[in-house]
């Protein structure tokens, strides 16, 4: 886990409400356990940039479908039906996954193998896409488990039971396999270090084949119709759904959600360069699947936009695609509440969009955007950055104490949703270099900023917290006050004609009574303005 905690609640970056916690920063459970969850907004089905009627018109300008098929009952037939036919998903969930993020090779139909309708499960969206069951029965194995997994080959795209021989019979002119065949070789050779050969062996030989299980689950998923190429399978009669399983940004497996966690651990591409937190991990597959876009949703257009103050920092912030990205996603990450969500997205965006400015200002560089200045090279400059907007007067010195020393605990969380962002925009750009930037810039987010800049922020709140006076109110002004509450509401009730009443009396009913509400049971903020 990172060592950041996340600050959800919104504040005007007044710090006199702020309570520091002992406990080491982590996550929210937001991130950790349902983050994707909280990305369906079921209020605007529309602003998924996928949905399977955009999927059908591709297809349709793309090529004539082939009605013909041969029915069979005892087998499963991969024939493409009619469009009209077609089982629509439902307008609340999210398409599978986006048509940006897959190669040409999309249109090609994915490979086929006949196989009993009893030995697959059917997806309940897509009634043409299923997985096939794992099964026992082989007299031959300890287990008695039947070896029937196949992998599609990444370059004649056939599906196979033993795709290592595969790649070393028919493909060892790629480059590639070519590396494989040199590191057997070498195994084989070698009197030390067997180990770390037969590991690296094992790595890229996963790799190769989860890239081109991937390729296959995307033509499925474009077309879909096929069977669905997962390292885990039901046993039994479990429901599918195609949109709980996503592809690892790092190996590009194909991985159900609610194991997420356990395969960042045994993920053949994982290193202590990759391992960054859960929540980075999430933002980057919500991205990848079209869950999350760059150019911002409708929801944000109407309800957040509207809402901001018109100056230099809004324009930044609008201009910045990581920026509407991470606008998206706190509107996602507040989906239910609906009255606050447009404030809560509004001050993040104006946060992070300050802290551009800084950057812009420190490196003399006007026009930069936050896809060049997330480097590794830049690291210092983030961190120089943020602590600046933590002081009223950016031309302070840095051994002052800071004004809001909750700014760049906000703005660490907020840079490492942003680096998210674009590891997963190079990845489907196919940027090598973008995605070696973001994935190093996120481990120093995780060795340093809890150090470099955490450590001060939280030095100063913990020690504003023990100087802090909290004087209660006297009995008696409280006493005071509700009478005179209570005797100003009896007045205008005895005063106030309906008929003759006029704004600034009602104004002031609304007033007596607002007061009068909160001196008697307040809980919370927002819950007058709530009231209906």
């Amino acid at each position: 886990m990172n060592e950041y905690e996340v600050i959800d609640d919104f504040d005007d970056d007044k710090d006199e409400d702020y309570i520091p916690t002992s406990e080491p920063t982590s996550e929210d459970d937001d991130d950790e356990e349902g983050y994707l969850s909280d990305l369906i907004d079921v209020q605007d089905n529309n602003k998924w940039k996928l949905t399977v009627e955009n999927v059908l018109n591709e297809i349709s300008d793309f090529e004539e479908i082939d009605e013909t098929s041969k029915e069979n009952e005892d087998t499963v037939t991969i024939e493409i039906e009619d469009i009209q036919k077609k089982k629509t998903l439902p307008e609340n969930i999210p398409g599978p996954c986006s048509i940006e993020s897959v190669s040409e090779n999309l249109f090609d139909r994915p490979e086929e193998r006949k196989l009993c309708t009893a030995d697959c499960i059917f997806d309940e969206d897509f009634p043409n896409v299923y997985i096939k069951k794992y099964q026992t029965g082989n007299e031959k194995s300890k287990n008695g488990r039947l070896y029937d997994r196949v992998c599609a080959c990444l370059f004649c795209h056939k599906l196979l039971t033993n795709i290592q021989t595969h790649l070393m019979n028919k493909h060892a002119h790629e480059e590639k396999v070519m590396e494989i065949s040199k590191l057997k070789n070498l195994k084989k050779t070698s009197q030390n270090n067997k180990e770390e050969l037969d590991k690296e062996l094992k790595q890229k030989l996963a790799l190769l084949r989860n890239k081109g299980n991937d390729l296959h689950n995307k033509k499925v998923l474009h077309w879909k119709k096929g069977e669905l190429l997962v390292p885990r399978r039901n046993g039994k009669d479990k429901k599918l759904h195609v949109q709980n399983y996503i592809p690892c940004p790092n190996c590009e497996e194909w991985i159900v959600l609610s194991s997420v966690t356990n395969h960042q651990i045994a993920c053949p591409a994982s290193s202590s360069r990759t391992d960054f937190h859960k929540g980075s991990y999430m933002l980057t597959v919500s991205v990848l699947t079209g869950r999350i876009t760059l150019k911002g949703s409708k929801t944000l257009r109407r309800e957040v936009i509207p809402c901001m103050k018109r100056d230099s920092t809004a324009e930044v912030a609008l201009h910045d695609d990581l920026i509407v990205g991470l606008g998206d996603v706190w509107l996602m990450k507040n989906v239910d509440n609906k009255r606050k969500r447009k404030y809560y997205s509004s001050f993040h965006m104006r946060l992070v969009s300050r802290l551009l400015q800084e950057l812009r200002k420190k490196k003399d560089q006007p026009l930069w955007s936050f896809q060049e200045a997330l480097a590794p090279a830049n690291f210092d400059l983030f961190v120089q950055s943020a602590l600046a907007c933590g002081y009223s007067d950016s031309s302070q010195l840095e051994d002052d104490e800071l004004h809001h020393p909750s700014t760049p605990i906000k703005i660490g969380f907020d840079i490492t949703r942003l680096a998210g962002l674009k590891l997963a925009l190079s990845i489907k750009m196919s940027d090598e270099v973008g995605r070696k930037e973001a994935t190093d810039f996120l481990q120093l987010l995780k060795m340093e900023w809890s150090t470099r800049v955490n450590r001060i922020s939280r030095a100063t709140l913990a020690e504003r917290n023990f100087n802090r006076r909290k004087p209660l109110p006297d009995p008696e002004d409280i006493v005071k006050l509700a009478s005179y509450l209570v005797t100003e509401l009896q007045k205008l009730e005895n005063d106030l004609d309906p008929v003759l009443a006029d704004g600034v009396k009602f104004r002031r009913v609304v007033m007596l009574v607002q007061s009068r509400l909160l001196l008697y049971n307040r809980r919370r903020p927002g819950e007058l303005e709530a009231l209906r």
